[in-house]
């Protein structure tokens, strides 16, 4: 790829439609400086979340092919960008203002649309979510009906607490209506029957994993009073939340189980997380899915 055509591609990914520029073709230009807030990005994110429900690679591959389209097309054009008397195009002061003008412009209004009907940022302030979660962790939360519908026991889920104040929580579903919920010494039982697959994980008795239909994940148990509890029957329109951290973590064993009316939304991959106390982001946790942002 020449220099030329690097740059090209450089620039469509910071803003597209300027490697069309680049490459003189101003319309082009505009074309995709409408299409990729109004048409590509929408499409990349709904692939996206899609492919965090089915865990499938296609998916994410589609999505990130939508999102590198215009600045790959720069690149082409740039390479390719003479005239039939080989004189390279160049595109006007005006379109190089223009363009990016109306792709910001869409772009903050399509976040705007996005964030108000679709997808939210939260940010995690609690150590209630440990191991999975942590402090500092930011995911996105799909807040579609079809979303909440989809939830199943044994995933994390957000609700209101309570009802009316607008504050997030974030725990684990394990108990749906009509079944018996028991702790005991910080391991989960539902009607009775234990839900820890193994006894310990990295040879602390403190840390080990549960089982909630095909969900399976970290959980870390404490010894004092607090993680004993139940059984409790759980009514219905009702689920029973408890967090991944036994010993800290103030949920349904305090507060009782949450209405079905108070779920929020869907948690989807993380997409920023940074330690509290120290500043420094945790890299590696970016792109995680919360459900398993510890590998099991």
């Amino acid at each position: 790829m020449s220099r030329r055509a690097t740059f090209a591609f450089l620039l469509g990914v910071l803003c597209p439609g300027t490697g069309q520029l680049l490459a003189g073709r101003t319309t082009r230009a505009l074309a995709f400086a409408l299409a990729s807030p109004l048409l590509l990005f929408p499409a990349s994110l709904w692939l996206w979340t899609r492919s965090v429900a089915s865990g499938g690679a296609l998916l994410s591959f589609a999505a990130t092919t939508l999102l590198a389209a215009p600045a790959l097309d720069g690149a082409w054009l740039a390479i390719r960008g003479r005239d039939e008397k080989g004189r390279r195009r160049d595109s006007g002061v005006l379109s190089w203002i223009a363009v990016p003008a109306v792709f910001f412009g869409l772009l903050l209004l399509t976040l705007l649309m996005v964030t108000s009907f679709w997808l939210v940022p939260v940010r995690l302030d609690r150590e209630s979510g440990r191991p999975n979660l942590l402090p500092g962790d930011v995911f996105l939360l799909d807040r579609r009906a079809a979303a909440v519908a989809s939830l199943l026991p044994g995933d994390l889920v957000v609700f209101e607490h309570p009802p009316g104040s607008g504050r997030l929580h974030v725990k684990r579903w394990v108990g749906a209506a009509g079944q018996s919920v028991e702790v005991r010494g910080g391991a989960l039982r539902i009607d009775g029957v234990p839900r820890a697959v193994d006894d310990t994980v990295g040879g602390t008795p403190e840390s080990y994993r549960e089982q909630i239909g095909e969900r399976r994940y970290r959980v870390d148990r404490g010894d004092d009073e607090t993680s004993t509890f139940g059984p409790f029957l759980v009514p219905p329109d009702r689920l029973f939340v408890l967090g991944d951290d036994r010993a800290i973590s103030r949920d349904s064993r305090a507060f009782g189980p949450v209405a079905l009316s108070l779920l929020r939304g869907r948690p989807l991959r993380l997409v920023f997380s940074r330690d509290p106390n120290t500043g420094v982001v945790r890299w590696d946790r970016i792109g995680l899915d919360p459900n398993r942002a510890v590998t099991p």
